[in-house]
């Protein structure tokens, strides 16, 4: 996983071939955790740098909690379009349906112009 990341485009058509720790140090991120995803169960973990809480620096592990951020919208995009196609959801219905708390359609939740 380390050191099979594709090339990164770097602008004006410089590619360079990074491993995980130079990408980390580019983007200065201190700390990551992947998860692989097999049939789903997780089929390997992988914990990397620090984080930042505080004046004081802790390794992470594979068991350390983030917050999930930007990430939970395509995740949940994702789980919505599953039911979509299972037929246990429309795009055009109205979330209040299934989701109490929610005002307007799955439509709108789906692209991001719902609260």
């Amino acid at each position: 996983m380390e050191k099979t990341l594709p090339p990164i485009n770097l602008g004006k058509g410089e590619t360079k071939k990074l491993d995980l720790a130079e990408l980390m140090k580019l983007c200065k991120d201190p700390g990551l955790s992947v998860a692989v995803i097999d049939g789903y169960q997780i089929a390997w973990t992988k914990a990397y740098g620090h984080d930042r809480v505080g004046r004081k620096r802790r390794r992470l592990t594979t068991n350390t909690l983030f917050q999930a951020g930007s990430i939970s919208k395509p995740v949940a995009a994702t789980g919505m379009l599953a039911l979509v196609q299972a037929g246990k959801l429309s795009l055009d219905e109205d979330v209040n349906v299934k989701l109490k708390s929610w005002k307007g359609t799955g439509e709108r939740v789906y692209e991001r112009t719902e609260g």
